[in-house]
């Protein structure tokens, strides 16, 4: 990939998410060696990734240590949105669908010796307009308007009585591949997520934690949890003091306002009190856009050794 410069021979403990490629014009086989030149010793499929775009790489190229379902995937994200294809769906042959693509991210990973899949466990079928208006609100510097404050309460409301169903199938489909991931020796590690509408809120996410403790386990995501906290529902603090236990990997990435998977230290995310929630075995993967240059994520790196967050092995 264009403007890099050789990185020393030291490689972070940390993993670069192929996010970073799968909208730059170079070929997606380039990311794996440019990864390494960056430093990073590992990588994570994203939900971008195709079939065809793994025919091309040469396997030893790729340390894969996470696979993002669903992943590979030959349905667009717009098609998978507008077709409903999520694990919470009451459509059931939406739901299998959707389950089908996590048994296809298990077995990708268990083929290329990733230890975990990140799942995006679904949402709840509420009025989205209610967010919208919301985010139209925090944009304007409005939060403490009446308006924000009744949106917020008819927005909890709505999506408290319309959860239970989809947590249950939630639930069951998680419970359906469970056995399989493993039999794979793979985890899943449920995602905080970047919208209220979505699975899981904080208690839901205990309640999924608890159906299979060693097999499902959580993943955090930095930039989720602020965008959520900048809405005014729960902060970062509340998912790391509560899950530190169980978290198997963490997303990397810095959030300005509501815009989100920019470089850290180019936002608001405060750093220096997440390493402490960090266990020492947890995947650390950077989740940036193609559009953060070799400069920015060098300097990232930087900032989150100092922050504790990544380490080198011989640190």
């Amino acid at each position: 990939m264009a403007n890099e410069r050789p990185h020393d021979t030291r490689l972070w403990n940390a993993s670069l998410s192929t996010m970073w490629a799968v909208t730059r014009s170079e070929p997606f086989a380039a990311f794996f060696p440019a990864a390494r030149r960056l430093g990073f010793a590992r990588h994570e499929l994203n939900h971008a990734v195709t079939g065809a775009m793994l025919v091309d790489v040469a396997p030893k190229t790729m340390i894969v240590s996470s696979v993002h379902e669903p992943c590979p995937t030959d349905v667009p994200k717009e098609e998978r949105k507008a077709a409903g294809y999520v694990i919470s769906s009451l459509d059931a042959r939406a739901r299998a669908v959707a389950v089908g693509f996590l048994r296809d991210a298990i077995d990708l990973a268990h083929r290329l010796g990733a230890s975990a899949v990140v799942v995006h466990p679904g949402e709840v079928a509420v009025d989205r307009a209610l967010e919208q208006r919301m985010r139209q609100l925090f944009e304007q510097g409005e939060t403490g308007s009446a308006e924000y404050a009744e949106l917020a309460s008819k927005y909890a409301a709505e999506r408290a009585a319309a959860a239970p169903a989809h947590l249950e199938e939630v639930r069951a489909s998680l419970l359906s591949v469970a056995d399989h991931a493993e039999a794979c020796g793979v985890r899943l590690g449920l995602e905080n997520r970047d919208h209220y509408y979505e699975i899981p809120l904080p208690d839901e996410m205990a309640e999924l934690l608890a159906l299979r403790p060693g097999t499902i386990e959580y993943w955090h995501d930095v930039g989720h949890a602020a965008k959520l906290d900048h809405l005014g529902f729960h902060d970062q603090v509340e998912w790391l003091e509560r899950f530190a236990t169980r978290v198997i990997g963490i997303h990397l990435h810095d959030i300005d306002g509501l815009t989100d998977h920019i470089a850290p230290g180019l936002g608001s995310v405060e750093w220096s009190g997440i390493a402490d929630f960090i266990p020492r075995d947890a995947i650390r993967t950077f989740e940036v856009r193609g559009f953060t240059t070799p400069d920015q994520i060098r300097a990232a790196q930087e900032l989150l050794h100092r922050a504790g967050c990544i380490e080198h092995p011989d640190d």
